[in-house]
C-alpha cells in the first residue's frame, strides 16, 4: 500500500485534531498541491479550485471515501460537489439597494465611515462529502 492509501488507518490511530498548515499560493499546480496532500493527509480539501478532486483521484485517492473535497465558492464549481453558496445574485441586490439608498440620501463620494455588508453563505450537500 502507498502513504496516501494508508493515511485513513493511521489518523485514525491519533485521538487528538491535528492542525494542518494551509496551501496558499499565488497559482496552485498539481504537483505542489499533491505534495502538500502527501505530506500532510488531511481528512478534507477545502478549496476554490474543484480540478483538485481530478489531481486526488489520478493517484487512486477516493473521494468522498478517502477524503473530502468541499468548495468554498460553489457557484464557480466544474461539476457536482459540496460547498458554499456564496449567493451572488442576492448580494448583487443588496448592492444596488444600497446604492440607491445613497443616492436618495443624496451621499455623494467616499463615505467617511464606510459600511460593510455580510451576508451568510449557505451549504449545498454534495456528493464529494460523506453523509454527517
Amino acid at each position: 500500500m502507498d502513504p496516501v492509501s494508508e493515511a485513513p488507518l493511521a489518523m485514525a490511530q491519533f485521538a487528538c485534531v491535528r492542525s494542518i498548515p494551509a496551501l496558499i499560493l499565488p497559482g496552485l499546480t498539481r504537483e505542489r498541491f499533491l505534495e502538500w496532500f502527501r505530506k500532510n493527509h488531511p481528512d478534507l480539501v477545502i478549496a476554490h479550485l474543484q480540478i483538485t478532486v481530478e489531481w486526488l483521484k489520478s493517484i487512486g485517492v477516493r473521494v468522498p471515501k478517502d477524503i473530502g473535497y468541499f468548495n468554498l465558492n460553489y457557484t464557480e464549481r466544474l461539476g457536482p460537489c459540496a460547498g458554499l453558496d456564496l449567493q451572488p445574485r442576492r448580494l448583487g441586490a443588496v448592492a444596488v439597494e444600497t446604492v440607491v439608498g445613497m443616492m436618495h440620501r443624496q451621499e455623494r463620494g467616499v463615505p467617511q465611515h464606510p459600511q460593510t455588508i455580510t451576508l451568510e453563505a449557505v451549504w449545498i450537500e454534495g456528493p464529494t462529502v460523506r453523509p454527517g
